[in-house]
């Protein structure tokens, strides 16, 4: 196992001075119809914008950056865990990469029609569950296609001003996770900062190209995966995407490890950090034994 090093991460006070000036002067756009609806809807709401604005200005996010691990390496080979967009590169990395023995995730999309399959097999919570997704996929995946076919502009725009970086992304920190258990504010700036002092959500939207063209194209997003090697997988009550038991064992022949969790929605590990280590670690006890780690 390689060596953990401390590091420190050095951001001017400069570059905060004009983070919070930039912000400070930041409008508020106008109220509307529909910014002051509380129905998720229409989007972020003028109302938690404006609060979120004013606590922002407040945040001391630098005591939490050192606190960030960077790096973990493993020379007798690793398992690897993803959702959203991880999702996919742990797939390639099981497919690719020898070294890669395991992988477990919480969120399994389609990758070809033959895995949709009927509901005969499926609970009814399931069956409620992919009507969700089905949902979500009709009024809710806008942004990938602006992520992904337009993030050129997109990038330029909200890297243009912290409070329009804060709307569009704050959005998906309101209504993906589960509204049984929101995240807070201030959790929400956090993440949000680190997009912003870092300049790295143009880059971010890289992945997206390959998806939205797909969704444009009407065709589903397909990667290498492995039907050999140990596959766990974790459903999150309120994630946005998900294979139910019966369509992920019979795609999946190397599926080991299952769990419904009774909480939990899209950003899993950031809103039931306990319930998700537990999954990971149940994984484990499973396909240890079949990967010699």
């Amino acid at each position: 196992m390689a060596l953990l090093e401390e590091f420190n991460l050095y951001i001017p006070d400069s570059r905060i001075e004009d983070f919070a000036s930039l912000l400070s002067v930041s409008k508020i756009g106008s109220e509307t119809w529909c910014n002051k609806h509380n129905n998720k809807d229409f989007g972020t709401t003028r109302n938690w914008l404006a609060e979120a604005k004013d606590a922002w200005l407040e945040l001391d996010w630098r005591k939490l950056m050192n606190e960030l691990m960077i790096t973990l390496g493993f020379d007798s080979g690793y398992v690897a865990q993803g959702g959203d967009i991880g999702s996919f590169l742990a797939r390639i990395l099981l497919a690719n990469h020898p070294q890669c023995k395991a992988f477990y995730i919480n969120m399994l999309a389609l990758l070809s029609q033959n895995e949709l399959l009927t509901t005969v097999n499926i609970t009814e919570d399931e069956a409620q569950h992919v009507q969700r997704m089905l949902n979500f996929s009709a009024t809710g995946s806008s942004y990938l296609l602006e992520h992904g076919l337009r993030p050129s502009t997109i990038g330029l725009v909200l890297s243009s001003s912290p409070l329009a970086m804060l709307a569009w992304i704050g959005e998906k920190f309101l209504e993906w996770p589960d509204s049984r258990y929101p995240l807070s504010v201030d959790t929400i700036l956090t993440m949000v900062s680190f997009y912003w002092y870092t300049d790295t959500f143009p880059r971010s939207m890289y992945p997206y190209r390959a998806l939205a063209s797909a969704a444009a194209a009407n065709v589903l997003f397909s990667v290498a995966t492995s039907k050999e090697k140990p596959f766990g997988y974790s459903v999150f009550p309120a994630e946005n995407i998900l294979l139910p038991k019966a369509w992920a064992e019979k795609a999946y022949p190397n599926l080991v490890f299952y769990k419904r969790n009774d909480k939990g929605g899209h950003f899993a590990a950031l809103e039931q950090p306990r319930i998700f280590l537990q999954n990971i670690e149940q994984f484990l006890a499973v396909a240890r034994p079949l990967i010699g780690l």
